[in-house]
């Protein structure tokens, strides 16, 4: 039998597995014992009664193992199953986050100019019923202004372009306005997310009880709002007892709403929650991060097409096209229609018309769209290609291609690639407020113990650990690597959101 060591502690994965070490054990023993090699092979072959007793006893330890497994598993909060997170909430005596409302804007119809009053109620398309925050004055037609609802839970939340009404209209102010496109109503929720519950409870366990401390600050703004998904706190920012805490928003896919910043109205529930279990001695600024746009490109070795002898997990064409051929990245450089644009890529060799697929990446649903290229212009070359296609370049959500959007070769996995990418970037945190490098004053929790916020290596082979047909991966090109450092320790910290991105051959 083998000889486990102790530093190489390795558990069986499948029952066939523990059947196969069985008789592994039965044939060489037999052979200890005597009898021959053939003999012993011939005891153990399938539909003898070693090999059915070695089956049994497989599929029995296994189940014993899968119970080790998911014990081991449920040891630590970080790995742990909902039901026993759930009980490690309780445990630790953490509020259960109530349903949450929704914030965004509303785009107004006005006749001249208008003063919309704080507190103005409007109804939600299902009777639900919200309110305008804060006294706007001097707004004209169009004119946007900050909204919460009154009512909880995800039936609050509404796309750009819901129509809402106002119960009492504002003088020179329509009954009828519609929610912004740029900040639709989100943040609705009728539970908490299992993630989210998660870092609660890191988050306590990360800090002595007693309160006042940066995870107590932590707490009390994941306890105000379901909406706030990580909050980071700059001790003494602003000199000693001042702090500035910065809670922050995870992306809305469904919606596609994709920034870190809280909307006023969300922030403004935060900082009161805050300032109510604070003491007046010290000094504490709730503020929200400002989104930081980031550009990237990744070279990536995938494999052959299917047609060239691969396994249909890597490139969707024999001809990977546009390639990288002395570029970082490759774009739009004119936009002639919404299925005809011209392309810096510097390649000599041209596409081929009617087989090559090229994906283009929208920066507003911020997502992968693959098109074939049908047409190449007389003229087109290194640097400009102008390509039709064969349908025109429109998202999901009716969003059409710009120039400078990136431009990719098509690859199976493509789309994928795309909503990776935006989960790793939305994992990122807020950069420091602050070149000082004085402890006191860097963001907790720090970089080394919470989520990064810069692009490295880690967020490169996370991406890539999602995707196990890719072999290998680098960074072609990055905007930048870390967040700005603001001017001023009164400007908000900076987290990256991804915009431009593209995928290459390596």
């Amino acid at each position: 039998m083998a000889d486990p060591r102790y530093n190489d502690y390795s558990l069986p994965t499948t029952a066939p597995e523990i059947t196969n070490d069985f008789l592994t054990d039965v044939r060489l023993e037999m052979v200890n014992s005597g009898a021959s090699l053939r003999d012993a092979n011939l005891a153990v072959q399938p539909g003898t009664f070693t090999h059915v007793i070695a089956t049994a006893c497989g599929n029995a330890s296994y189940v014993t193992r899968s119970q080790q497994a998911v014990g081991r598993q449920d040891l630590t909060p970080g790995t742990c199953r909902s039901e026993v997170l759930e009980q490690w909430r309780i445990d630790l005596r953490l509020p259960d986050v109530s349903m949450s409302p929704s914030t965004g804007k509303i785009l107004l119809k006005v006749s001249g100019s208008a003063t919309v009053p704080n507190l103005r109620e409007f109804a939600l398309p299902n009777g639900l019923r919200g309110h305008v925050v804060g006294t706007w004055s001097g707004v004209t037609d169009g004119s946007e202004v900050d909204v919460i609802t009154d009512d909880v839970g995800d039936a609050t939340q509404l796309d750009g372009g819901t129509v809402v009404r106002f119960l009492n209209p504002p003088l020179n102010v329509s009954t009828e306005a519609t929610v912004s496109f740029s900040s639709p109503l989100t943040g609705g929720a009728d539970k908490e997310t299992e993630s989210r519950k998660r870092e609660r409870v890191m988050n306590r366990l990360s800090y002595a009880m007693g309160g006042g401390g940066w995870g107590y600050l932590r707490e009390i703004a994941f306890n105000a709002l379901s909406q706030v998904t990580n909050c980071f706190v700059y001790p003494a920012l602003g000199g000693p007892g001042s702090t500035k805490i910065v809670p922050v928003r995870g992306f809305d896919i469904a919606r596609r709403v994709f920034t870190r910043k809280l909307d006023a109205a969300a922030l403004g529930i935060v900082r009161n929650a805050i300032h109510a279990h604070s003491p007046d001695a010290c000094q504490y600024v709730v503020s929200s991060c400002e989104d930081q746009l980031i550009n990237v490109a990744l070279t990536v070795t995938l494999p052959n097409a299917s047609q060239s002898g691969g396994d249909g997990s890597g490139w969707a064409d024999t001809l990977v096209w546009p390639p990288l051929a002395g570029d970082t990245r490759i774009y739009i450089t004119a936009v002639t229609t919404s299925a005809r644009v011209t392309i810096s890529a510097a390649t000599t060799v041209a596409p081929i018309n009617g087989l090559t697929r090229i994906a283009w990446w929208s920066t507003t649903g911020r997502e992968f769209v693959v098109r074939t290229i049908v047409a190449t212009a007389a003229g087109s070359g290194t640097g400009a290609w102008d390509v039709t296609l064969d349908r025109p370049l429109i998202d999901g959500a009716g969003n059409t291609a710009a120039v400078n959007d990136y431009i990719s070769p098509a690859a199976s996995g493509i789309v994928e690639y795309g909503k990776t990418w935006v989960e790793v970037v939305g994992a990122l945190g807020c950069g420091e407020n602050t070149t000082v490098s004085d402890n006191r004053r860097k963001r907790h929790p720090f970089e080394s113990s919470g989520p990064k916020s810069s692009l490295t290596m880690t967020e490169l082979a996370a991406f890539k650990a999602e995707h196990p047909e890719i072999s290998d991966a680098a960074w072609s090109y990055r905007s930048a690597t870390t967040p700005t450092v603001p001017a001023t320790v009164m400007d908000p910290p900076n987290a990256f959101v991804p915009n431009h991105f593209g995928i290459y051959p390596l």
